[in-house]
């Protein structure tokens, strides 16, 4: 890529796109890590709407809005990285010692239905600028504006 001083983030956000870090289904990641202690193998989907709570207040609640699969060998520990999307604006993203704990499901609000027109959408065919406008939008909703753009959510590619 061509760095353009006028656009600087373009060139980082591209280059990160065409390595493949950008197109994951969500605007961060999380590492989690399961064991699993039984004789046969498991397979646990954590199911879009589920947030995590981090370990500290500096740090922002994470959502996830596409469902993902993790299968668990016996006797064995997978970690894997899920896609997410930050819920509180004025805190921080997480670094790499940040811990989460699985909470409960979004079940209202605008928050769910993001989530209802999300869980439909191929979220790794997203471009970072429409990664970041979903991110956007999901702030909006966190902090309580009364109007956010389900259309734009809405007119992302579906799944296949």
């Amino acid at each position: 890529q061509v760095y353009d001083p006028e656009n600087p983030n373009n060139c980082i956000m591209d280059c990160l796109d065409e390595a493949g870090f950008l197109n994951s289904g969500g605007a961060f990641s999380l590492s989690v890590k399961f064991t699993n202690v039984t004789s046969t193998q498991i397979t646990y989907t954590i199911v879009p709407g589920t947030w995590f709570l981090p370990g500290s207040d500096d740090y922002q609640p994470m959502l996830i809005v596409v469902p993902v699969v993790i299968v668990v060998p016996a006797y064995e520990t997978v970690t894997t990285t899920i896609p997410v999307f930050c819920l509180a604006a004025s805190k921080s993203a997480p670094d790499m010692e940040s811990e989460y704990t699985f909470c409960d499901i979004v079940s209202s609000g605008c928050m769910e239905d993001i989530v209802n027109i999300l869980k439909t959408k191929d979220m790794t065919q997203l471009s970072p600028i429409e990664t970041s406008q979903v991110q956007d939008i999901i702030w909006a909703c966190s902090e309580g504006e009364e109007e956010v753009d389900l259309d734009y959510l809405r007119g992302l590619p579906d799944l296949k």
